[in-house]
């Protein structure tokens, strides 16, 4: 199983990416499928990223099937709503 990393360690990589990249308008999620965290630190991320980059415009990430399909519509819903 995957190590979820602390939401101040992601924080401190998209605020390095913001003060390298203050004017971008897209952003893609690394390190493994995204969609595999559970959907509230997911959310808590994205805002984050709405945050520290007030013209971003789209936020992408790798997405297995299998975690498509383990979120609920409402899940999937909010993301897209949140992912800019």
């Amino acid at each position: 199983m995957a190590k979820v990393r602390e939401l101040k360690d992601i924080y401190s990589d998209i605020d390095r990416l913001a003060f390298n990249y203050p004017n971008a308008i897209k952003l893609f999620l690394a390190d493994g499928d995204a969609l595999s965290l559970n959907t509230p630190y997911l959310l808590e991320i994205l805002k984050y990223i709405q945050k520290v980059f007030p013209k971003i415009r789209r936020v992408s990430t790798y997405a297995s099937a299998q975690n498509i399909l383990s979120k609920t519509t409402n899940e999937l819903k909010m993301l897209q709503e949140n992912f800019c």
